[in-house]
């Protein structure tokens, strides 16, 4: 089995200056996150986002993290891949 460096990544890299995500602020910042940071890592995508919102962060980090998941309020760790 192999393992991977976990590292936990907020959906606030997607936030405003209010602190909200919203469509604006997820245009905007989008484009400027670089996945590559999390190369070859077990990301676990965390936090209070808009659906819509973490699917297109997941989808930047897809072929680039080893191991994807997403953690509910609950902490349950769901696996995306």
């Amino acid at each position: 089995m192999e393992t991977f460096e976990k590292v936990l990544l907020n959906t606030d890299v997607m936030a405003g200056m209010d602190g909200k995500v919203t469509e604006a602020s997820v245009k905007m910042k989008l484009p400027q996150f670089d996945p590559e940071v999390f190369r070859g890592k077990h990301v676990v995508v965390k936090g209070c986002a808009p659906t819509w919102a973490v699917m297109l962060l997941e989808h930047k980090l897809e072929g680039i993290a080893s191991k994807l998941s997403f953690v509910l309020y609950d902490g349950q760790e769901y696996p995306i891949y």
